[in-house]
């Protein structure tokens, strides 16, 4: 429960999720679509839609978060209706109750249970779909799926070369606090951080037991790892530097293996660092 309320708090302040909010709201208590404005005056008007839009968009975020874990399994298609269906189940009863309890007097003539669930199935859809249409039309990827720059597509698998030799660990002069974000991740995938990549906005954290999505941005993540030893290798990857196991090209592009087994791109602006960092191919 107090990871949902936290969850919720992040939600609730960040800048784009309050401008829908409150635009949305205002915008709908002038447009009147419903005619409330026969029993309702402009003020109850406007706390009727700044409950109704901040419980959808509450639900929706709750629910997107799901889709990114459903997605890979079932596929996007897939996983954006079974989340409407759920969207229209979880939503529809409260909508219709708190209407009940807004106007009664009108109640009798409002749209019945199985339409309107019916509806709210159709408007999450399509939102859905018209998200994703968006993101794929300007970066090439379906919402959830990881960034990658395009040079790295349809990368063959090369020859891996030769390991390097591990470089060896500096043992610490003297124990330092645990970085801020290891006290985000779940007890049950435990503080051994592997890497970081970008998922939308959350970051993905993958240790040696697990892999947990946080809300919040790559930038501040790495920050609050300071202390621990890593690099940022690409604008949606950071890695431990422990924890890389080995490199390997591939047409001109280098990679970093992970003690997971997963190779992470480095972009060419972080080339650079990498290398500083002891790791060439």
């Amino acid at each position: 429960m107090e990871k949902l309320i936290s969850f919720l708090r992040v939600l609730s302040g960040k800048p784009s999720s309050l401008a829908c909010w409150s635009v949305g709201a205002v915008l709908m208590a002038l447009i009147d679509p419903f005619e409330m404005s026969l029993t309702v005056g402009l003020l109850g008007r406007l706390i009727y839609w700044v409950v109704v839009i901040g419980a959808a968009l509450q639900l929706a975020t709750l629910l997107h978060l799901v889709f990114l874990k459903l997605r890979p399994r079932a596929g996007a298609i897939v996983a954006r209706l079974l989340l409407s269906a759920a969207f229209a189940i979880s939503f529809g009863p409260f909508l219709l109750a708190f209407n009940a309890l807004f106007y009664p007097e009108r109640f009798e003539t409002m749209m019945g249970l199985p339409q309107l669930l019916g509806l709210l199935f159709l408007i999450f859809a399509a939102i859905g779909i018209v998200m994703d249409a968006v993101v794929y039309q300007f970066t090439g990827k379906v919402t959830g799926e990881p960034a990658t720059d395009p040079a790295e597509e349809h990368v063959t698998e090369p020859t891996k070369p030769e390991p390097p030799a591990p470089e060896p660990q500096k043992p610490e002069p003297r124990e330092l606090a645990p970085p801020v974000f290891l006290e985000r991740l779940n007890a049950k995938i435990g503080t051994k951080l592997i890497r970081l990549s970008m998922q939308d906005h959350y970051v993905e954290a993958h240790t040696a037991d697990g892999s947990q999505l946080i809300l919040m941005r790559m930038a501040d993540a790495i920050e609050e790892l300071d202390g621990l030893d890593g690099l940022r290798v690409h604008r949606s990857h950071w890695v431990a530097k422990a924890q890389v196991t080995g490199l390997k090209r591939a047409q001109g592009r280098l990679f970093l293996i992970m003690s997971d087994g997963a190779e992470v791109p480095v972009s060419r602006s972080y080339k650079a660092e990498v290398e500083q960092a002891g790791f060439e191919g």
